[in-house]
């Protein structure tokens, strides 16, 4: 059979398969992965609050762990325990990742969302590129807290685009995720060092 015919076949027999399988197993082409994120809160409608924007580099591993640099923030987790730097405080809150907001776990909550389920998938523009919206399962796990979570996926390369969640008050949080590079994670590239003159502050119990 012609390769031309082999590719139609194969192109078709995935036209229908869900999407989270597919995404998550070509994220597992490295152990790890460097990633342009942009980071936004939006308050509730109604609400005085302002949005909050950050971006900066996440790198991220396959176990969960991920370190996350900006302009004044440091974020760091273990996989067991996440320490957040902010200059303008000059503190370190040190949290176990069982007890922290979801919202504060981009990988954690990437792995989950992957693992989850989707109930519709629609193509449509994201920044002038294609791309499949995928609306989530929120009954469980990680997502059980949301009201909603939607994941973009860039068809060409199964990288996700855009994960969006909102709970349910109306507070909406968005990580675009761009640029990914592949990344092999050294044993040193998880520990935490305390900025010079930071206070910490133990959170756990």
């Amino acid at each position: 059979m012609p390769l031309a015919a082999l590719a139609l076949i194969a192109s078709l027999a995935g036209a229908g398969a869900p999407w989270l399988p597919r995404v998550a197993q070509a994220l597992q082409d490295s152990p790890g992965w460097k990633i342009d994120l942009l980071w936004t809160t939006k308050p509730a409608a109604g609400s005085l609050a302002r949005p909050r924007t950050t971006s900066g580099e996440l790198r991220l591993a396959l176990d969960n762990r991920f370190r996350f640099a900006a302009e004044g923030v440091q974020v760091l987790s273990d996989g067991s325990t996440v320490w957040q730097y902010a200059a303008s405080s000059g503190q370190v809150l040190v949290q176990s990742v069982d007890k922290l907001d979801p919202t504060m776990l981009p990988g954690s909550l990437l792995g989950q969302a992957l693992a989850g389920s989707e109930v519709s998938s629609t193509q449509e523009m994201l920044s002038g590129r294609k791309a499949i919206r995928l609306e989530l399962a929120v009954g469980k796990g990680a997502l059980a807290r949301f009201a909603r979570a939607t994941l973009w996926v860039d068809p060409s390369d199964l990288r996700p685009r855009r994960l969006s969640v909102a709970d349910a008050q109306g507070t909406e949080t968005i990580w675009d995720l761009r640029g990914w590079k592949r990344w092999s994670p050294k044993s040193g590239d998880f520990l935490w060092k305390a900025p010079t003159g930071s206070e910490t502050v133990d959170l756990r119990d």
